[in-house]
């Protein structure tokens, strides 16, 4: 046997093999750890039916991203790139070193914002069009939380009296 079929998503599968990869880091710290055999054991356990959990998410949301055929164009991707670089305060020197350390090409690089970018616009489709928010409901939480954004009187001024100086 090859390979084999982990998980079956919709009419799509996950293989053993994808697994594996997606597991492969944390497989090899966790056996380079000094933990005891079965503590290993259950943290691989773990690891692993987290990685499938993930895997299947992934696989659901890529199915719903082509059922809503949402896209990403490459200049929301430059955009999100040049975003993360201002908001980290790094170079693109700095940024091309640090993929190099997590050993990703700049594309792998790009493709993993994308998926990002896709399925931020996913669940803002989705939250945006279960969302709706009425006048009667604005007047209904004004009405119950009053005392919240009602301004109290502090003064209360009936007459004021100035002197006003002559010639005034």
């Amino acid at each position: 046997m090859v390979d084999r079929i982990v998980a079956t998503v919709n009419d799509e599968i996950i293989l053993l093999y994808d697994l594996n990869q997606t597991i492969k880091p944390f497989v090899d710290r966790i056996n380079e750890s000094d933990y005891p055999y079965e503590k290993k054991r259950e943290m691989l356990f773990k690891v692993r039916e987290d990685a499938l959990k993930m895997l299947i998410e992934k696989k659901l949301t890529a199915q719903e991203i082509k059922r809503y055929k949402i896209s990403v164009s490459q200049q929301e991707i430059n955009n999100a790139i040049e975003r993360m670089k201002k908001t980290r305060f790094i170079t693109d020197e700095e940024l091309r070193e640090e993929l190099k350390r997590q050993e990703l090409t700049f594309n792998e690089y790009r493709e993993k914002i994308k998926e990002e970018i896709l399925r931020e616009k996913l669940i803002s489709l989705e939250v945006q069009s279960k969302i709706v928010i009425t006048s009667e409901d604005i007047k209904l939480y004004y009405e119950k939380n009053k005392d919240k954004y009602s301004g109290k009187k502090k003064y209360h001024l009936r007459h004021i009296l100035m002197k006003v100086p002559e010639g005034a």
